[in-house]
């Protein structure tokens, strides 16, 4: 017993095709319009480096203050005497050397 053949085999089935739509050509910025984003991308760049090199010591500092920003992980912040240091224990010892307690 043979199965009858699938229609499409017998026949070409004419449907309209459906349309694939295509990619639209980005079109190159307007030369103001590269300038603006670049003179953008250069100012926030400039800020940010800025930013990372002003060290301001921390005003009135005292051995108590010393000691909150240890525990709190801003030893970066207490200046260039702190900068290899990592843990709060150690900035405790360096606050002592820096800012001794006053009787």
């Amino acid at each position: 017993s043979s199965l009858p053949a699938p229609p499409s085999a017998s026949r070409p089935i004419n449907r309209p095709r459906a349309s694939i739509p295509t990619r639209t050509k980005l079109l190159p910025p307007s030369p103001a319009m590269a300038r603006s984003w670049f003179l953008a991308l250069v100012v926030a760049l400039l800020g940010q480096i800025g930013s990372t090199l002003t060290v301001a010591l921390p005003k009135n500092m005292d051995n108590y203050k010393c000691g909150v920003m240890c525990q709190r992980f801003g030893m970066k912040a207490l200046g260039p005497a702190f900068k290899d240091i990592h843990h709060p224990t150690e900035c405790m010892k360096k606050c002592n050397e820096v800012w001794p307690k006053k009787p």
